[in-house]
């Protein structure tokens, strides 16, 4: 059975709207033709569909959100394809770098990673979304890292395998102008060291 996502936002050209708690919304105003519409939610891999609007018509789509994987499979697979992963589940309050709770899973995710390769040096990236000035997004950003540098090394981590990094805002993941795309740039990053 599938389980409704409230709070997911959809969007279609410059028409944005949240999902209710019945994870359905209805998007106005959008023109008639052929329109990308994309569904995102925290903790979810983004979903895109293809519509052909006729003029003066509704139209339903439905979009089937996964949840993003947050292992060591996942994590080590992205590392080998792309250099570095994104650790979904690490949760950030805007303006904090304070962890909260919940992110024990991802942060567990990390600990397996980072001890599966024990001769490797890690680059641990924080990142904000753009709200709050560029000097203030760098602090914050460079705290979030730390915050996982401290976790891990109360796990077992040497600090030495361990080097902290913090970008602010500079490298977005998602659109910084809805809710759920700020959420999902407040992340961490990991990667060996090179």
């Amino acid at each position: 059975m599938k389980t409704p996502i409230a709070n997911a936002t959809v969007s279609a050209a410059s028409a944005i709207a949240k999902t209710d708690q019945s994870g359905q919304c209805v998007l106005g105003n959008v023109p008639a033709g052929l329109v990308l519409a994309t569904a995102m939610a925290a903790g979810h891999a983004a979903t895109a569909a293809t519509v052909d609007l006729v003029a003066g018509q509704t139209a339903a789509v439905q979009f089937a959100l996964k949840t993003r994987a947050n292992g060591l499979d996942e994590l080590s697979r992205a590392i080998d394809t792309t250099g570095n992963a994104s650790v979904y589940g690490l949760q950030f309050d805007f303006n904090s770098a304070a962890l909260r709770p919940g992110s024990e899973s991802a942060l567990e995710s990390v600990l397996a990673l980072v001890k599966s390769r024990t001769d490797s040096r890690w680059t641990i990236t924080g990142h904000t979304d753009n709200r709050g000035t560029a000097a203030i997004n760098q602090r914050l950003s460079q705290a979030r890292a730390a915050a996982v540098i401290t976790w891990l090394s109360a796990h077992g981590v040497s600090k030495d395998q361990l080097v902290g990094r913090g970008v602010g805002s500079s490298i977005p993941l998602a659109d910084n102008s809805t809710d759920a795309g700020r959420e999902l740039n407040r992340r961490v990053e990991v990667a060996p060291l090179r």
